[in-house]
């Protein structure tokens, strides 16, 4: 216990706590585990100010100089009603290291090492497609670099990932951002650019513990992803509609985002179109996607036949919604006469059934439906692990900066589509 709190208990004054502190970092997962809570804060009956760690907070309650604080289930405490304001700290911690010029009273900075937040050094940090490291150079400046996954340096075109990542950072670092001050954001960046790895070097403090250089690295790693030649990215453009439906009250906000991706042109991608095959057959009656599998059920007797996509991650009130949807849709795309369309929760899957003379027919479409799902699944199980709306935002300005991709026509035909079929089904 520090001297802070020691002249607190001994004043004997009690404060009323209103808010959290927090502090930005590069970790990934969601945004909660992005911004971090190091303190709370609150007034005393005069408006003297107090902050102090959690672990802090505990011993002043414990005493009876806190209020508005209260234990939930699980006997942790939390703070009853929190002001609508953000607060946080200035700088951020990347790779565990705490920007040097970020000032933390002595109880708050134990506090965060204890819950492994500041580390003594450098350490990396894993992404979704790469791993990101930190070095303190012996000038002052600092060195980022982000190692590619084995998945991309063996399966990918390397020329064409090296291709995006100069194109990517030459637009991130000569651009001139007015972050506070009227200076440049990057001074002198050296890019460099290897077989295994690239490193943004010669970077200022502030050029590397910022939200915005954060955030750089971060989509940058949501965007290397979609380079892969396995990738159908007209499909999953319409998953990310999809999703815009079914995951955000409002439709109307992927709309938004899609029309801020475009108001300033960008196209430095030359991507050749990977459209799905399908691979459904009478030799082979499944078919594993991302996040769950095609099931092919040949008519008997010439019936009937059923096609199904069951999952194989984690079955969610996301997935459900999503499925469900998928079901109001094609009940809407494919007549009644020929197909009958069933979302069944329990069983975690959704199906097509085919009959009379579309049986034999159809086969290839309807695949090819259930992978535009399967994408939309995926996106929603990622989504998890990130901030949404950076992660939607992220993605709309990759298809933009793809020149051979017919990003606005498929855009603007699906989003539509599901506007006009989903408002009339509610």
């Amino acid at each position: 216990m520090d001297n802070y709190i020691k002249d607190i208990i001994e004043i004997g004054k009690v404060y009323g706590m209103n808010d959290y502190r927090t502090i930005i970092t590069d970790r990934m997962e969601s945004w909660s585990n992005q911004d971090l809570i190091l303190a709370w804060e609150g007034d005393g009956k005069d408006r003297a100010h107090i902050c102090v760690s959690p672990d802090e907070a505990e011993i002043l309650f414990e005493k009876g100089l806190i209020q508005n604080v209260e234990r939930d289930y699980k006997d942790k405490l939390y703070i009853q009603t929190v002001f609508c304001d953000i607060r946080t700290f200035d700088g951020a911690i990347v790779c565990g290291m705490l920007a040097p010029s970020t000032n933390l009273r002595k109880g708050i900075f134990d506090y965060a090492k204890k819950k492994g937040y500041i580390l003594d050094n450098p350490t990396p940090v894993q992404m979704f497609n790469g791993v990101k490291s930190l070095t303190c150079n012996a000038d002052g400046t600092y060195k980022i670099t982000y190692k590619w996954s084995d998945e991309i340096i063996e399966k990918f075109n390397m020329e064409m990932v090296k291709q995006f990542t100069r194109k990517f950072f030459e637009k991130e670092l000569n651009n001139t951002m007015y972050h506070y001050t009227d200076k440049k954001f990057y001074s002198s960046p050296m890019l460099i650019i290897t077989e295994e790895d690239f490193s943004v070097d010669n970077l200022l403090e502030k050029e590397v513990f910022d939200r915005t250089s954060i955030d750089a690295f971060r989509e940058y790693d949501i965007q290397i992803k979609l380079l892969s030649p396995t990738i159908d990215r007209v499909n999953l453009l319409k998953a990310l509609v999809y999703i815009g439906f079914t995951c955000d009250p409002c439709p109307e906000n992927i709309y938004m985002r899609y029309e801020e991706s475009i108001r300033t042109t960008n196209l430095f991608l030359n991507l050749p179109l990977t459209p799905y095959i399908p691979v459904l057959s009478q030799k082979r009656k499944s078919v594993k996607l991302h996040s769950g599998t095609i099931v092919y059920v040949p008519a008997l007797g010439y019936e009937s036949e059923y096609y199904y996509y069951k999952i194989d991650v984690p079955y969610s009130e996301g997935v459900r919604s999503l499925m469900k949807t998928f079901k109001t849709l094609m009940a809407e795309k494919y007549e009644r006469k020929f197909f009958y369309i069933s979302f069944e929760p329990y069983k975690e899957n959704v199906g097509f059934m085919v009959f009379n003379e579309a049986i034999g027919h159809f086969r290839g479409q309807i695949e090819d439906e259930f992978v535009i799902l399967d994408y939309a699944i995926t996106i929603q199980e990622n989504i998890k692990n990130l901030n949404y709306h950076q992660m939607i935002r992220t993605m709309l300005e990759f298809f933009e900066s793809d020149s051979n991709l017919p990003y606005k026509e498929t855009f603007d035909y699906y989003y539509d589509w599901l506007y006009k079929i989903l408002k009339k089904e509610n």
